[in-house]
Order: C-alpha cells, then sequence, then structure tokens
C-alpha cells in the first residue's frame, strides 16, 4: 500500500470517528439492532465521502441522512443496499488488499439488516410515515403534498399513549414562529388524520388549508355562529377569525397535531 493511499484512508477513518462521536449520544436509547444499524450508516456515510453524496448514493435527502445516523428513522431496504455497495465499490478501490474482508463485513451486515429493518413483534414497533409537507406556522405555505419522505420508528407502547389504535397518522414538518412556543420552526409534528366535527368543535392545533394554503394554527370554533378563530400561539401575532360560510368554502382541515418533536438538525448546530 502506497504512502498517499495510506494517508487517505487514514484521513476518511479520522472522518468515520469523529461523526460516530458525534452521532452516538443519539443511539444511546435504541434497542441494539437498531444502534448497530445507525452505526453502520454513519460509518458508511464517511466512506462514500460524507452527508451530500450519501444522499445521492442513496436517493434521499440530506435531513433523511441525518434521521438514519441518529436513529431516529430508518432507511428502506433498497437504499441502505444502495449505501453498501457505493461503500465496498469506495473502500475496494482504495486498497484491495483489505477487499475480501470488507466484502465479508458488508455481507454479513446485509443479512443482519433485515432483522433491523423488519417489523419487530406486533406490539413493539411501529412506523409512521413522514410526508414531503411543510406546514405554515406563519403567513401560509403554497403547496401540500403527499409524497412519503421516509418512516418514523416508534413502539407501539408510546404511540398508544397519544393515538387511539387504528389512527392514520403522519409526520409533517412545521415551519414559521407563529406558533411558538408550543411549536417551533422545523419541529416534526405527529398528526392524526382522523379529523372529525368533534375534534374541530373541540379545538386544538391543526394543519389546514384555506384559501390554497396550508396553515398549521389553533382553530377555535365559535358554537354561536360558526365562525372560526385561528389562533397563533405567539402572541406577537393576531387571532384572525373566518366566517362559518369562508370556512364551508374554503377552508379544509386534514389532520391535527398530536405531538411536537424537536428537529435533528437543531441539536447538530451545538
Amino acid at each position: 500500500m502506497s504512502i498517499n493511499m495510506a494517508k487517505k484512508i487514514d484521513q476518511k477513518q479520522q472522518a468515520v470517528d469523529r461523526s460516530v462521536e458525534k452521532f452516538r449520544p443519539f443511539w444511546a436509547e435504541l434497542d441494539n439492532d437498531a444502534a448497530q444499524l445507525a452505526a453502520n450508516i454513519t460509518e458508511a456515510v464517511e466512506w462514500v465521502g460524507g452527508r451530500k453524496a450519501a444522499a445521492e448514493v442513496m436517493q434521499v435527502n440530506a435531513t433523511s441522512i441525518d434521521n438514519y445516523r441518529a436513529g431516529r428513522t430508518q432507511p428502506k431496504s433498497l437504499e441502505y443496499m444502495r449505501l453498501l455497495a457505493a461503500r465496498a465499490k469506495d473502500v475496494a478501490g482504495a486498497f484491495d488488499a483489505e477487499k475480501l474482508g470488507l466484502v465479508k463485513q458488508l455481507e454479513a451486515s446485509r443479512t443482519s439488516v433485515a432483522k433491523a429493518l423488519a417489523a419487530k413483534p406486533a406490539g413493539e414497533r411501529v412506523s409512521i410515515p413522514r410526508y414531503a409537507v411543510q406546514a405554515s406556522a406563519g403567513d401560509g405555505a403554497a403547496t401540500i403534498a403527499e409524497d412519503i419522505a421516509d418512516y418514523m420508528i416508534v413502539s407501539r407502547s408510546w404511540l398508544s399513549s397519544i393515538a387511539p389504535a387504528g389512527a392514520r397518522l403522519g409526520i409533517v414538518e412545521g415551519r414559521g414562529d407563529s406558533m411558538a412556543d408550543t411549536i417551533q420552526d422545523g419541529d416534526l409534528l405527529i398528526v392524526s388524520f382522523d379529523v372529525t366535527r368533534e375534534d374541530i368543535n373541540a379545538g386544538g392545533v391543526f394543519v389546514f388549508t384555506y384559501e390554497g394554503d396550508v396553515f398549521l394554527k389553533r382553530l377555535a370554533l365559535d358554537l354561536n355562529d360558526g365562525s372560526v378563530e385561528v389562533i397563533s400561539d405567539n402572541p406577537a401575532y393576531r387571532t384572525q377569525t373566518i366566517s362559518r360560510e369562508m370556512a364551508d368554502e374554503k377552508m379544509h382541515v386534514h389532520a391535527k397535531v398530536l405531538r411536537a418533536i424537536a428537529p435533528l438538525r437543531q441539536h447538530l448546530q451545538r
């Protein structure tokens, strides 16, 4: 092995070590399989050239790479296999002498990842889809989409504490500061799409569209005239009122917010 090649390998290993130390705190509460998967991904991301390169290889966005490395969500099997293949190619090209050992390691990872990615027995684990939607806690986002960006894995027992069994759930991202401090800019929101008239009557924080824009606001229904108060928890924003006629014609409530989760990127910036 040449001196230059050895230096290149050493530099990559140093990058791997730094990344592992950065993400290790997020793995403390994961089970062994999930923690090992997150560690494998963290190492592989550095070997293929970093966050941006890994996102291109796996054909996902960069935020998903952060979520995978932290163990907050887990990749689809095909995405993970793309990453492993890219890592094997990169390392084999760097030092053929260690190619055989690496291939054996990756093959072992391929067989074990099925265990980490497969659903655990009923009652232990649930996948919640995260949609490519940004709900605006401000002046309104322009569009709402239904594309699934990735998934969040949670325990069924934890989920049952915030949502009834069988509820249609999803995760969307909140944008803006009008709902601070209840919801911060960039928070991931677990929402229920099973919104009833009773839910709206009882009030709460909802994702809704009005005149084509997507909003994230607290709603309060006036039972006397049927108007809807659109409330921002941030006192810097004024409460607005939508008449019953306008609400019936131009307002559609999509989901109720059950829980806000602090975004991963805020932790990474510390």
